[in-house]
C-alpha cells in the first residue's frame, strides 16, 4: 500500500476498522502529535504492532497543539504524510478535535496504546479516553517506557539545523491557496487603492562614525563622525511605503511650522509623491531620534520630542479634514508611536465615521513610549507584537492563541496578526476554540518564520508588514496572504540600513525566486 493510500479520513477510518475486525484482525490504534518522529516514537510504534495485526495512528491537528508558540514545527500535512511513510504503520488519520475521545468512540479500535507513563493515569483527558473505549469493550495497554526522548527537546537543540523553512512555506502556501500568479495580481491591483495614514510623523537621523578608542575618563566611547543620513520615518515611513508599493498614499500628523525638520519632511514626502495635511505648531517641535552607528552597530539614540496634547480644536480640524478629503478611502491606518498626536477622540471618532463608511481601519502602535493596542476598538486589523499583545495584559505566561482570543474579544477586532520578530508572524483566523479539559479560549493560527533571523536594520520590519497587509486586504485578499507577502516585504525593507521604503519591483523579483511559489508551477 502506498504512503496517499493509508491516509484515511474519520469516516473511512471507521469503515476500514469495521471490516478489518468482521475479518478476525486485531486493531491497535495509537494517538499523539508526533511533530518530529524520533527512536522513542519508533519503539512506541512497534511495541503497539505486537499487541494486534493492524496498526492505526491518529494525529492531533496543529490548532491543537498549545506546546508552543512556533508549534507544532512540522505543519499537520507533514506530520501525517511522515507517519504514512512508516512501514509498521497501516493506516493514519488526522484527528479534527483536540483529543481523542470522539474518535475512539467512532472508529471502535480493539487495542488503545499509550506510554507507560499512563498507566496509573485515571483522570484528566486520558482518563476520559480511557473510559470511551472501555465502554465500547475495548482495552488499554501500555508500552514498557524503556526509551524515552523528547520532541520538544530534540526540537529546541536542533531546530536551525532542521531547516524545514522550504517544508513550512510550501505547506503553508497550499493550504492557502496561495500561487504565484495570484501574488502577481493582487501586488498589481495596490494601484488604485487609497490608504491615509494617521499618526506621528519622525526624521530619523543616522549618525554614521568610526569608533576611535575608549575614552580616558570615563567608560566610554569616543567616535569620530564620518557620515550622517537622514530618513523620514514612523508613520511617514508607512505612507512612503504605501506609495512605492503602487497606492495613493496621504499622510495626517503633527510638525513644528518653522523647523528645517518639517521642511525635510515635506520635500521628502512631496518626491515620494504622498500628500500629507499637518496640525502645524510653534513651539512643539517635530519629532527626531537620532542613532549614532558604528558598522551597522546602533551605539545610542538620542529623542528629540515632547509629550503632544491635543487640543479641542486641533482635534476637530482633524477628524472634519479625514471626512471631508478622504470619504473615498478604501483604508484608514492608525500608525500610533504614543507621543499623544492620535487622541482618545480622533481614534473613535475616525473609527466610527469609517465603519459607517466601510472603510477599513488597520491600528499599529509602538510599545517603547506606553502604546496600548487595546485602546483601537472596532477595526478591520490590529497587528501588535507579541510585546505588545503581552503588555495589554500583563501576562508573560499564556500561549498566544488564548492572547490573541482575550485581544479580539476586548478590541472588537475583526482580524489579528502578530509579529515575532526574528522568530516569525502568527497570522489568527478569528475562529475561536476549546481544547478539551481546559477552560481557556483559543483562536485558530498558522505560524509562518520569518525570513531574515539576522537583520541589518530590523527597525521597520514592522512598519513593512503593516503597510504590504493593509495593502493586501484592502483589496481582497486573505490575512494568509497578507502574512506571506508581509513576511517578504520586512524581509526586504530589515536588509537596508535605514528608513527606505521598498519598492513593487523588489518585491516581484523576490516572489520570482520563492522555489515554494515557482515549483508550483513545475506541479
Amino acid at each position: 500500500m502506498t504512503s496517499r493510500a493509508k491516509v484515511k479520513s474519520k469516516e473511512e477510518l471507521a469503515d476500514v476498522i469495521k471490516k478489518l475486525k468482521e475479518s478476525g484482525k486485531t486493531v491497535v490504534q495509537c494517538h499523539g502529535c508526533f511533530d518530529i518522529i524520533h527512536p522513542g516514537h519508533v519503539r512506541y510504534l512497534e511495541q503497539s504492532k505486537k499487541f494486534g495485526d493492524v496498526l492505526v495512528v491518529s494525529l492531533t491537528p496543529d490548532k491543537y497543539i498549545l506546546k508552543g508558540d512556533d508549534r507544532p514545527y512540522m505543519p499537520q500535512e507533514l506530520r501525517v504524510n511522515s507517519m504514512a511513510a512508516l512501514e509498521i504503520v497501516d493506516y493514519v488519520c488526522l484527528d479534527s478535535d483536540s483529543w481523542a475521545g470522539p474518535l475512539l468512540d467512532m472508529v471502535q479500535p480493539n487495542i488503545y496504546v499509550k506510554g507507560k507513563e499512563y498507566e496509573n493515569t485515571h483522570d484528566g483527558v486520558f482518563g476520559q479516553e480511557r473510559k470511551i473505549v472501555e465502554a465500547y469493550g475495548g482495552q488499554v495497554y501500555f508500552t514498557s517506557g524503556d526509551v524515552v526522548f523528547s520532541s520538544s527537546r530534540l526540537i529546541e537543540d536542533f531546530k536551525k539545523k532542521f531547516a524545514l523553512d522550504y517544508e513550512v512555506f510550501n505547506v503553508y502556501c497550499k493550504r492557502n491557496n496561495i500561487t504565484l500568479n495570484n501574488l502577481l495580481s493582487r501586488l498589481d491591483s495596490f494601484n488604485d487603492k487609497k490608504v491615509v495614514v494617521i499618526g506621528e510623523v519622525i526624521l530619523d537621523e543616522y549618525v554614521h562614525t568610526e569608533v576611535l578608542d575608549l575614552a580616558a575618563e570615563a567608560p566610554i566611547l569616543t567616535l569620530r563622525p564620518v557620515e550622517t543620513k537622514t530618513y523620514v520615518g514612523a508613520a511617514g515611513i508607512v505612507s512612503k511605503h504605501l506609495k512605492n508599493l503602487g497606492a495613493n498614499s496621504s499622510l495626517v500628523s503633527i510638525v513644528n511650522n518653522t523647523s528645517p525638520d518639517t521642511l525635510y519632511i515635506e520635500k521628502d514626502l512631496t518626491d515620494t509623491g504622498v500628500s500629507y495635511d499637518f496640525i502645524r505648531r510653534e513651539k512643539t517641535p517635530t519629532i527626531k531620534k537620532t542613532r549614532f552607528i558604528a558598522d551597522v552597530q546602533k551605539l545610542l539614540k538620542i529623542d528629540y520630542s515632547e509629550p503632544i496634547t491635543m487640543t479641542g480644536e486641533e482635534e476637530t480640524q482633524v477628524v472634519e479634514l479625514i471626512k471631508k478629503k478622504h470619504a473615498d478611502a478604501d483604508a484608514i491606518i492608525f500608525s500610533d508611536f504614543a507621543y499623544g498626536f492620535v487622541s482618545d477622540r480622533i481614534r473613535e471618532e475616525v473609527t466610527a465615521w469609517a465603519n459607517d463608511n466601510e472603510i477599513k481601519v488597520i491600528a499599529d502602535v509602538s510599545s517603547t513610549l506606553g502604546g496600548n493596542i487595546s485602546k483601537y476598538k472596532n477595526t478591520f486589523l490590529i497587528t501588535p507584537t507579541e510585546k505588545e499583545a503581552r503588555m495589554v495584559f500583563d501576562d508573560k505566561k499564556s500561549g498566544l492563541s488564548n492572547i490573541a482570543h482575550r485581544l479580539i474579544s476586548l478590541t472588537k477586532s475583526k482580524n489579528i496578526i502578530i509579529t515575532l520578530g526574528a522568530n516569525g508572524v502568527l497570522a489568527f483566523k478569528n475562529q475561536p476554540f476549546k481544547v478539551y479539559g481546559k477552560d481557556e479560549n483559543y483562536l485558530e493560527n498558522e505560524f509562518i518564520p520569518a525570513l531574515e533571523k539576522n537583520a541589518i536594520d530590523p527597525m521597520g520590519a514592522g512598519d513593512a508588514m503593516l503597510s504590504m497587509s493593509t495593502l493586501v486586504t484592502v483589496s481582497g485578499g486573505s490575512i494568509a496572504e497578507a502574512v506571506y507577502l508581509g513576511n517578504i516585504a520586512s524581509y526586504i525593507e530589515v536588509n537596508k540600513i535605514g528608513n527606505i521604503p521598498i519598492k513593487l519591483s523588489e518585491v516581484k523579483d523576490f516572489l520570482m525566486q520563492r522555489s515554494e511559489l515557482t515549483d508550483q508551477l513545475n506541479d
